[in-house]
């Protein structure tokens, strides 16, 4: 399962976690970006790099970053998407 993080509540990540299996990894979107270092912390963590750039971040050592064409080839890959907003 991929779970796509809109928030930059970190309430998120711990009702990610209730929910989240082996294998499942976290997409950062949106201001959910600003969660990076705390959701790379439990999860495998991929960030769009457009909306890290839009809010002037880096993404860290710690995520992937990803375009707008590997975000739909990562959620492809995945047989059920969760939004968490």
């Amino acid at each position: 399962m991929i779970h796509q993080i809109f928030s930059p509540n970190p309430s998120v990540l711990m009702d990610v976690s209730a929910l989240a299996a082996a294998g499942d990894c976290v997409l950062l979107l949106g201001d959910g970006v600003y969660l990076q270092e705390q959701a790379a912390a439990h999860f495998t963590v991929y960030v769009r790099a457009q909306d890290a750039a839009t809010r002037g971040l880096a993404v860290t050592a710690s995520a992937t970053s990803i375009s707008d064409q590997e975000w739909l080839a990562l959620t492809m890959s995945h047989t059920k998407p969760i939004s968490w907003f």
